[in-house]
C-alpha cells in the first residue's frame, strides 16, 4: 500500500482497487454498489458507519471483497487510541486560548462558560451530540464510556466531538465569547 508521509488518508479504497486492477465502475458492479457510494467513501465525504455506529452495506461489501478489516480499509475511523491520546488530539485541534481559558477558570466561571457553549451548540446540534461533547471535553468522560451509554462506537463518538469542535471553531461569536470570558478572569 502507498502511505503518504504526514498525510492521514480517509481510506485505502483506491490502493486496493488499483492492486486488483479495477476501475470504480467495475468494482461497483462486482460488489453490487454504485460508483458514487464508493467514491464518497474513498474520499471521505461519507463515513463507513451510520449515525448509529453500524457499518454501512457498501463499506462491508468492500471489506469482504478485498478481504481486509474495516481498520485496514478505513484507518481514520478505527478508534484505536486511548482516552489520553484522544484528549491530547482534541486539545491540539483547538486554539491556544481554549486550553488556557478552561484550565484557569474557577468552577462558577467554568459553569458559565459551559452553559454558553451548550446554548451555542443546542442551536445547531441534537441534544445527544451536545451532551456527548460537554461530557467528553469538560467532564473528561472517555469516548468508550460515552459510546456504551449511547450505544454508539468510539469512532462515532469521536466524530460527534470533532463535528462540534469544528463548528465552534468557525463561529465568530464564540471567538469573541472566549475573549470576553478571558477578560473576566
Amino acid at each position: 500500500m502507498a502511505y503518504y508521509e504526514g498525510v492521514e488518508q480517509e481510506s485505502y479504497i483506491l490502493e486496493y482497487r488499483r492492486l486488483h486492477g479495477l476501475n470504480t465502475t467495475e468494482l461497483a458492479r462486482r460488489i453490487g454498489s454504485s460508483n458514487m457510494q464508493i467514491t464518497y467513501l474513498a474520499v471521505g465525504i461519507e463515513s463507513p458507519y451510520t449515525e448509529r455506529g453500524k457499518l454501512k452495506s457498501c463499506a462491508d461489501k468492500l471489506c469482504k471483497y478485498f478481504n481486509v478489516t474495516v481498520a485496514e480499509l478505513f484507518p481514520r475511523y478505527a478508534c484505536t487510541f486511548s482516552h489520553e491520546e484522544a484528549k491530547f488530539q482534541l486539545e491540539s485541534i483547538m486554539w491556544e486560548t481554549w486550553s488556557e481559558t478552561v484550565s484557569s477558570a474557577t468552577y462558577a466561571e467554568d459553569q458559565l462558560f459551559i452553559n454558553e457553549i451548550k446554548s451555542l451548540l443546542t442551536s445547531r446540534f441534537r441534544q445527544r451530540d451536545v451532551d456527548i461533547f460537554i461530557s467528553h471535553i469538560f467532564n473528561n468522560t472517555p469516548l468508550w464510556d460515552l459510546g456504551s451509554r449511547y450505544n454508539l462506537t468510539g469512532a462515532t463518538m469521536g466524530m460527534v466531538v470533532h463535528k462540534c469542535l469544528n463548528w465552534l471553531r468557525g463561529r465568530e461569536d464564540f471567538k469573541h465569547g472566549i475573549d470576553v470570558y478571558r477578560s473576566r478572569l
